[in-house]
């Protein structure tokens, strides 16, 4: 039987996602990214390193008072080898030890608001879940396909 994979810490890197987001000036404390833009998040594993595999990692991004999959104020992102263009999605950037770097990016016609990100670990018949903090996700000017 594996061993849970077990969340030590976590990095939402508000500083760095800020700065390539172009929201530093409005927090460096506070992750504020630009929808249809992705961004990236530190995730430190113990006492075992992630396994590609064996096992299987997902988020959660909730916003509103009644979230719902339905209204887009909810969203389950399975976490897979690539990101996906115009919609939430979350792909492994690396990997070093206990250390796994992911890339998350939301669609262009995302919800913009606060929101909630949890983390959901699966090995085998095990699984626990995650609070990583909140985030801000704002209107993209940059993006083309955000433009109507």
């Amino acid at each position: 039987m594996v061993e849970e994979l077990y969340l030590e810490s976590f990095d939402l890197d508000c500083s760095g996602n800020n700065r390539s987001h172009r929201t530093a000036e409005a927090s460096c404390e506070q992750l504020i990214v630009r929808r249809g833009q992705p961004f990236q998040i530190t995730l430190n594993f113990s006492p075992r390193g992630y396994e590609e595999g064996v096992d299987k990692l997902s988020l959660n991004a909730i916003t509103g008072p009644c979230p719902s999959e339905e209204s887009g104020t909810r969203s389950h992102i399975p976490v897979s080898d690539a990101l996906q263009d115009g919609t939430w999605s979350a792909a492994v950037k690396s990997t070093d030890g206990g250390t796994v770097i992911l890339s998350i990016t939301s669609p262009p016609d995302a919800r913009i608001g606060d929101y909630n990100l949890t983390l959901e670990t699966s090995t085998e018949y095990q699984g626990s879940s995650f609070q990583l903090g909140s985030f801000k996700l704002a209107v993209n000017p940059w993006c083309q396909k955000t433009l109507y």
